[in-house]
């Protein structure tokens, strides 16, 4: 639900539906509450039901990528067995993803694309077309 809700097209719809604030977060929201409000957002006619998918899959995850390889969490020498992401295994990409996380003490993920956006979103923190972080509480 973070990665959907926080990708940037679908906020601005449910923005739109006034299933979320304009400027920040509710702090109140829990992880039932933003369910729900997807919920009615997918059921009302009052939007096409186009929603965006994680942006730019593949470039996004070159970007990161590349930041755990600069990092020393990927070698920088691509295998050719188990490719999955970028010419890594799912195993090394995963233990990668959420080392970085641990060490730069990101928020916790229970998933690959959860951890991924944690870090994009970091690495692009300084981008001034980015849009705030949605965050609600588990």
């Amino acid at each position: 639900m973070l990665c959907f809700v926080n990708t940037a097209d679908n906020k601005n719809i449910l923005r739109k539906m006034d299933l979320l604030p304009e400027a920040s977060p509710e702090a109140s929201d829990c992880s039932h509450d933003v369910k729900e409000k997807l919920r009615a957002a997918f059921l009302s006619s009052a939007y096409s039901g186009q929603w965006q998918q994680q942006a730019a899959a593949a470039n996004h995850m070159k970007s990161i990528i590349d930041v755990l390889k600069n990092t020393g969490l990927l070698s920088k020498e691509k295998k050719t067995s188990g490719e999955y992401c970028h010419g890594y295994s799912k195993d090394e990409s995963s233990q990668a993803i959420k080392e970085y996380a641990r060490e730069r003490q990101l928020p916790p993920c229970k998933t690959f694309n959860c951890f991924a956006w944690r870090i994009g979103a970091r690495i692009h923190s300084e981008d001034p077309s980015r849009q705030g972080t949605v965050e609600f509480r588990r």
